[in-house]
């Protein structure tokens, strides 16, 4: 080689702070050993399918973690691991399981990174990089003159002393690692984990449950994020398993991750988290004997609906009721189709639908006189018998915590709005799976009711595949109208006299008595 073109690629390294790549696959895979409860050894492990991130305790068979790169070198400090990769980048691990090391990110150095050093407190990592310079000037010229050359050879910078120094300042020992877990079964509203007394858990200890994924920081950074799914009690225990149980409505999958916290369990009664992506079935039937007259009736309501991520769609068929009894028959029904916006605390929405009317909204008499002898006509009436309803939905609360939902309906009649009803439910919860409910309303459609029952859930956690059952208590009544025939009289001024006639009138019928309801709920 030439003195000059020595010169100028020494001088281009020093001017760049680079370092020669280093033979790693020559020397020993370096291995690191990290004080914890048992002592743990970390080596770099080749093998033809990749290489290996192998952790040995004092005691036992050593864990292998997958690499995912080519591992050049690696180095322990302060509850961390190191790992060098060269082209791709420097590897961080957390070792709060010393076993599993857990990948926290990846940094790109801009260079291969071919190993690292301990030095001022940090750790340093040492970079390979390939740079390009010009060698002739566009006319063919030499890039630099004589006076030039001698000029950048006097040039001479510093080269950092890589010779690890110890840390003069004591360093506390670790804090004894967290142990992690995962789940391995789920359902019904409980799990297991793969974490049991040998790792210090005790029956009553609360559990995090969580997921990682990867985040990108941008600037060739990357960070792994953990979202909190729940915190759970701890209901049984085995010396390498526990069995938990979620709060209702909480869902964990399987593969989790696990691990032991003194956070509050994330479980309410009053305001449980909201399940949607989900169809729910619902059904009340509510019998009663009519009192003073012989006769039985029914009062019943029925919903097909789906609960989206903010959005709720519901069919409900309410009333759905029919009495039998001596005085006449009643047929009592009403429907409705709404869609509302549906969040955890409350919900607001608006339908259309059709309703019977059994109520008398308005009656017209016509009285005209006769053309004969000033005698009077039978009276006429018109009855309304349906009409086209618009519904008004509103819940305040969590739909199975502690809420208030009330049922408007209005009816377009004779191109005007009149009322046509109101129902409305209380929801206290009293246990973890059980709620107090006090429900009743009424309508024109010709029924009221009034109940208090116990909601319970019998069935799942709240989310797919839950049923509740609703026993309850009350009084229920229908009511209504029936054609009979009724008797006039026409009064003659000529004779004093007067005759009788006879026509169709209208006579209100109304039954109720105590009632016993009960009803069910799907969740699929």
């Amino acid at each position: 080689m030439r003195p000059v073109q020595a010169l100028t690629l020494l001088g281009a390294v020093a001017l760049l702070g680079l370092s020669l790549p280093e033979q790693v696959e020559a020397q020993p895979r370096p291995e690191i050993k990290v004080k914890t409860p048992i002592t743990v050894t970390y080596q770099l492990v080749s093998r033809p399918e990749g290489d290996l991130l192998a952790a040995k305790p004092s005691e036992g068979e050593a864990v292998n973690t997958p690499l995912g790169c080519t591992g050049q070198a690696l180095r322990a400090y302060k509850g961390a691991l190191y790992v060098a990769c060269g082209a791709e980048g420097l590897r961080v691990y957390t070792l709060a399981d010393p076993l599993k090391p857990r990948l926290e990110g990846v940094r790109d150095l801009d260079g291969e990174v071919v190993g690292l050093f301990e030095q001022d407190g940090q750790i340093w990592a040492r970079l390979n990089r390939t740079a390009a310079v010009p060698v002739s000037r566009p006319d063919g010229a030499a890039a630099l003159t004589d006076r030039e050359r001698a000029a950048t050879v006097e040039v001479h910078l510093p080269t950092p002393d890589t010779t690890p120094q110890p840390d003069p300042t004591p360093q506390p020992d670790p804090a004894p690692a967290t142990p992690q877990g995962e789940v391995v079964e789920a359902g019904g509203g409980e799990l297991v984990i793969t974490l049991g007394t040998l790792h210090g858990v005790q029956k009553g200890h609360r559990v995090e449950l969580y997921l990682e994924a990867p985040e990108d920081l941008g600037g060739g950074q990357s960070a792994i994020r953990e979202d909190r799914l729940a915190v759970a009690e701890v209901i049984t225990v085995s010396e390498e398993r526990a069995k938990l149980r979620l709060g209702l409505n909480e869902s964990v999958p399987v593969g989790a991750l696990a691990r032991p916290t003194t956070r509050a369990l994330t479980s309410s009664l009053v305001r449980p988290p909201r399940v949607s992506g989900l169809y729910e079935t619902s059904f009340v039937a509510r019998p009663f004997f009519a009192l003073g007259d012989f006769g039985v009736g029914m009062v019943s309501d029925a919903g097909f609906g789906y609960r989206s991520e903010n959005i709720h769609v519901l069919a409900l068929l309410e009333p759905a009721g029919i009495g039998l009894a001596g005085d006449g028959n009643i047929v009592a029904f009403a429907g409705n189709l709404a869609v509302a916006y549906d969040t955890q605390m409350f919900e607001v929405g608006l339908g259309l639908g059709w309703s019977a009317v059994n109520d008398s909204i308005e009656d017209g008499f016509a009285v005209a006189a006769s053309d004969s002898g000033g005698g009077v006509t039978p009276p006429e009436f018109d009855r309304v018998r349906s009409g086209l309803s618009i519904a008004q939905l509103v819940r305040l609360g969590a739909v199975d915590g502690f809420n208030l939902t009330v049922h408007n309906t209005f009816l377009v009649f004779d191109d005007q709005f009149n009322y046509g009803g109101t129902t409305a439910a209380l929801q206290i919860p009293v246990a973890d799976r059980s709620w107090l409910l006090a429900r009743g309303g009424g309508g024109v459609a010709g029924y009221a009711y009034g109940e208090l029952g116990l909601r319970v859930l019998v069935r799942g956690n709240g989310g797919s595949g839950s049923i509740f059952i609703t026993p309850s208590l009350g009084g229920a009544g229908l009511f209504g109208e029936k054609e009979t025939t009724c008797t006039g009289y026409n009064y003659d001024p000529n004779t004093g006299g007067s005759t009788t006639y006879e026509y169709t009138c209208v006579e209100e019928i109304s039954y109720g008595g105590p009632m016993v309801g009960f009803g069910m709920e799907f969740r699929h």
